[in-house]
């Protein structure tokens, strides 16, 4: 297992040392990106399409430049994500054929809403339809997308990003005055590749197509956010459930092989006020099942296999997708000392500690090791 020295649940944690004091809830937006490659975006060094609107958001968040699914397949990692298990503990192993076998008080959108977060989702993809057990602890969670014809591939069933973002704009439109957790689900980069004129003629690769056309709609749906006061004070994490094959090593799309092409993904986190905007993360990041971290205070969640003590906080749990190391020690009023940070975690606690004071940028503790600020 390689071992992994970045900063991502602890990030929120260490935003509340010391410093200027912003209180207040702080929305938490999760967006999925289906089937994209790291290595197929402009923020990551490619330069064959051009991606604005996230090479903006890059600029206001954390990059991990070597993060890695669990799965290849997109309702098993997504359940992963959201229970902070492997597929053979959170019982899905495949798209279809296969419903969550866990209690709904372990998933991501149960805890936020026990926290006094609203949640909501929007989904483009009819692998996730509310059926598999995926939409537990969301008040809302849209997934009315077009079953279509009974000789075509589930996978291949989808919904338009625009729908899918409309869907989320009113939602946000009617909860962003509330503390709320909000889960949007893009899928374009999924075959079949058609994106739109004039994406279509200007990249010379279908997928690549999809890629621009799918920032366009994020520029759109950030625009939104900035209109409505929510982007600057919201924790945004933009990441992907997996890759894609593309041909390497024979593999035209994904699920069969579990090359870095189908795993390594991107993972861009945005904490409230750009705090840390820019910052790269070098080294690797990996999936493990344990988790070992320290600090004066922290939220028992026993369902997910997280125990907390008063001084020291030790993780054993079965978090084991989406996860992302660290250790490093912090100046000033805290010291950190933690291995393994999952995005759930994350979310988690900036849920349950979202009325201590969040800090600003510039006045931010020392750098972990592995993480080196960038210019924009």
């Amino acid at each position: 297992m390689r071992r992994a020295l970045l900063l991502l649940a602890c990030l929120p944690l260490l935003l509340t040392c010391r410093g200027r004091e912003t209180r207040g809830p702080a929305p938490v937006i999760l967006i999925s990106i289906d089937t994209l490659r790291s290595d197929h975006l402009p923020a990551y060094g490619y330069r064959a399409i051009a991606t604005p609107a996230l090479d903006a958001f890059r600029r206001d968040a954390i990059l991990y430049e070597r993060a890695y699914s669990h799965v290849p397949l997109t309702l098993p990692s997504h359940a992963t994500i959201f229970t902070g298990l492997r597929p053979a503990q959170h019982g899905i192993r495949d798209n279809t054929g296969f419903r969550l076998r866990v209690p709904a008080s372990a998933l991501l959108a149960a805890k936020m809403k026990q926290r006094g977060y609203a949640t909501g989702a929007a989904v483009s993809a009819y692998v996730l339809r509310a059926e598999t057990g995926i939409a537990q602890g969301f008040d809302t969670f849209d997934d009315e997308i077009d079953r279509g014809a009974a000789d075509q591939s589930l996978g291949a069933v989808q919904r338009p990003g625009p729908k899918t973002i409309a869907s989320a704009q009113s939602w946000l439109g009617a909860h962003g005055s509330t503390p709320f957790f909000y889960f949007l689900h893009l899928y374009e980069p999924h075959a079949p590749y058609d994106a739109p004129e004039p994406y279509r003629s200007r990249a010379a690769r279908p997928y690549d197509a999809e890629i621009e056309y799918t920032d366009a709609l994020l520029g759109g749906f950030f625009a939104f956010l900035k209109e409505r006061g929510l982007y600057d004070r919201a924790l945004i994490v933009v990441l992907s459930d997996h890759g894609e094959g593309l041909g390497d090593h024979d593999e035209d799309e994904h699920g069969i092989f579990l090359y870095r092409e189908a795993l390594q993904v991107p993972l861009l986190v945005k904490l409230p006020s750009g705090a840390r905007g820019g910052t790269v993360i070098h080294t690797p990041a990996s999936w493990t099942p344990k988790h070992a971290y320290r600090h004066g205070a922290c939220t028992s969640y026993s369902s997910t296999g997280i125990s907390c003590h008063a001084r020291h906080v030790q993780a054993k749990s079965r978090l084991a997708t989406h996860t992302y190391a660290l250790r490093s020690s912090v100046a000033g009023k805290c010291s950190v000392s933690q291995r393994f940070a999952p995005v759930r975690a994350m979310m988690l606690w900036w849920s349950a500690n979202r009325e201590k004071s969040t800090r600003s940028a510039a006045s931010g503790p020392a750098m972990p090791r592995g993480a080196r600020p960038t210019a924009p």
